[in-house]
């Protein structure tokens, strides 16, 4: 016990001195020296989400600092990047929920090395751009935070946010306070706010944007073809929600919309179909809500279109809730953001 609380105060007073530095590399040799002291050798660390305050969507200035911090290890001694692509499905269902779902399925890791995540927020303070970074394992322990400073100077040349951020910000706060009401997870949500996924009435959803590499993303670029790859951990149906930048909502058609319990499954489903991001000049967040339940009765009705209201979500999840009712009934829901830039 004397060891744990020493080393409690040892990693309290690096986080005092950690959160002086304000240049990428100060910070991911700080990091580094976090794992060190954790007693790792090495730390396979995936470069997580990186969303402008709470909108879960980001600018441009974020593949800048992605890339920064891809630049800044190199030459680490005890942090590797690594790509999604490298890691277990548990795991990467684990950086798709930011640690909130604790991972879909088993974890069937034999990996020695230490996985862990490093996302974070950012938001203009005092003139500059202000990075909360975050590193955590996929249980979503709290390992280690860096603030990094970004000089407006240095950001000139990028944005901070989509030109939806209206939009997307509703969204979100339309999404946070039905998961909230109804005690659902939402990938997205902070983690102040997580609880409890095994409850015996819900189901929890994992899903996330794959690239055509199957690396998980969330920026997403003109003519690029995605996939959305989802994971329940009951057998359900589901019915896929898009919300364009615009706006515009779309029900993604499906060949079959049953999920079997803990299997990933991608989609479109549709033999030959590809999901391609349109080079039609509209840039900004786009949003996926993914709806499941153990009977079919419980899913939304798939024929209203339009333009997305404040009403629709609300809606949508009054009906799950009144499926509810029937207690062999089960529902879930989830939501992916992600941002389409030039």
């Amino acid at each position: 016990m004397k060891r744990k609380v020493l080393l409690v105060l040892v990693l309290l007073s690096a986080i005092s001195a950690f959160a002086l530095d304000n240049s990428v590399e100060e910070v991911m040799q700080g990091l580094d020296e976090v794992v060190e002291g954790y007693g790792y050798e090495e730390a396979l660390v995936t470069i997580g989400f990186i969303t402008y305050q709470d909108s879960n969507t980001c600018g441009t200035i974020v593949p800048y600092i992605q890339e920064r911090i891809k630049k800044a290890s190199e030459n680490l001694q005890h942090i590797k990047i690594v790509k999604t692509t490298e890691l277990s499905e548990y795991e990467q269902s684990g950086i798709a929920t930011r640690g909130l779902s604790r991972g879909i399925g088993d974890d069937n890791s034999t990996s020695k090395q230490k996985k862990l995540i490093l996302d974070g927020t950012y938001t203009p303070d005092s003139g500059h751009i202000l990075f909360q970074l975050r590193l955590h394992d996929v249980e979503n322990d709290f390992w280690e935070y860096g603030a990094v400073w970004v000089s407006l100077e240095e950001a000139a040349d990028y944005t901070l946010y989509p030109q939806n951020i209206k939009l997307a910000e509703t969204v979100q706060e339309d999404f946070n306070e039905i998961t909230n009401q109804t005690d659902t997870t939402d990938s997205n949500q902070n983690n102040s706010k997580k609880q409890n996924t095994k409850s015996a009435t819900r189901i929890t959803l994992a899903a996330s944007m794959l690239d055509s590499n199957g690396e998980l993303v969330n920026i997403l670029h003109p003519n690029d073809i995605v996939r959305f790859k989802i994971t329940a951990d009951f057998d359900c149906y589901i019915a896929i929600l898009c919300i364009d930048a615009n706006g515009v909502k779309t029900w993604l058609p499906t060949t079959s919309n049953f999920m079997e319990a803990n299997v990933s499954r991608l989609f479109p489903d549709i033999s030959g179909a590809v999901l391609r991001v349109a080079n039609d000049g509209v840039f900004g967040a786009e949003q996926v809500v993914i709806y499941a339940s153990t009977g079919k009765e419980g899913l939304p009705s798939q024929g209203d279109n339009g333009k997305y209201t404040s009403q629709d979500l609300h809606m949508i999840m009054k009906n799950q809730q009144n499926a509810r009712k029937d207690k062999n009934n089960k529902t879930g829901t989830f939501k992916i953001t992600y941002t389409i830039i030039k």
